[in-house]
């Protein structure tokens, strides 16, 4: 099945192949959904979204949202505006769960990589599935990539994990903007127990195919403008990605009451820099 864009009138050049009608369909089968299935979500866990306003109206952008639970995508998916089509990059076992893989995968917003507990086994598949994404967000799209790369379990430790830097590079290649997402809870939402990973064994984690009606709240932050230099510089990446992880940080303790924190300046780009030949 080659993948394609719902959002627009035509595929991706060159990386995103499919004719028209097939695109067509897609795009009236996200909105078909976003209208029932997303009312359903948007009542059952009572969802409360703020900050819409920060989603660019028109043009490319990545969403970077706190990764807690099986629900995130669908939660998400209700929370965007149904004029905005998200595409997704997640864990390729998503096409196969009961009930909802064959569903995902007909929408064509969902763009995987092979990984076991969040790290990645293939990575010409992870190179070809991030050349696309950059092409979609590229042409305008929204891009979903969640930083922490798993989800939490109920019996983890929760709060928020390291973030990768998988992000800040799409973004700085495809020259757009990233939003932070702060989310509360979605985490209970489908129970997901543990990971054996946890105990020393395989990257299975058993969870119950319910969902649970618990109050879930979205709220959307300032686009962060990432250095260029994230692109290449390894230095640059990680400062620009514990910017994004402050900033989803401050939005979830806006929603929790917690007091905000800082969101720490831009790095002077040159200092993070390796050092290289000057410029003439």
């Amino acid at each position: 099945m080659t993948m394609t864009a719902p959002h627009g009138d035509k595929a991706t050049t060159g990386v995103i192949a499919g004719s028209s009608a097939v695109v067509g369909a897609q795009r009236e089968r996200y909105r078909r959904l976003h209208r029932t299935l997303g009312g359903v979500i948007r009542a059952w866990v009572r969802l409360d979204v703020s900050g819409t306003e920060h989603i660019p109206a028109a043009g490319g952008a990545i969403l970077c949202p706190r990764h807690e639970n099986l629900s995130d995508p669908f939660v998400l998916g209700a929370a965007v505006p149904p004029e905005r089509a998200v595409h997704f990059l997640a864990w390729d076992g998503v096409l196969e769960m009961p009930l909802v893989g064959r569903w995902i995968k007909s929408l064509g917003v969902v763009h995987t990589i092979k990984a076991q507990f969040g790290k990645s086994q293939d990575a010409d598949h992870v190179r070809r599935t991030m050349e696309t994404l950059a092409a979609i967000v590229g042409d305008g799209h929204l891009v979903t990539v969640f930083p922490e790369g798993n989800i939490n379990h109920w019996f983890g430790r929760g709060g928020l994990k390291p973030f990768r830097t998988g992000a800040v590079r799409l973004a700085a290649r495809a020259g757009v903007p990233l939003v932070p997402i702060g989310t509360t809870g979605t985490r209970w939402v489908v129970p997901s127990l543990f990971n054996f990973h946890d105990l020393g064994g395989p990257d299975f984690a058993p969870w119950i195919p319910v969902a649970l009606p618990w109050k879930v709240r979205v709220r959307f932050g300032p686009p962060l403008v990432v250095d260029p230099a994230a692109a290449d510089s390894k230095a640059v990446a990680e400062h620009e990605t514990a910017r994004l992880r402050v900033a989803v940080q401050r939005l979830v303790g806006e929603l929790t009451g917690n007091a905000p924190t800082t969101l720490p300046p831009a790095a002077p780009p040159q200092a993070a820099r390796p050092p290289g030949p000057s410029p003439r």
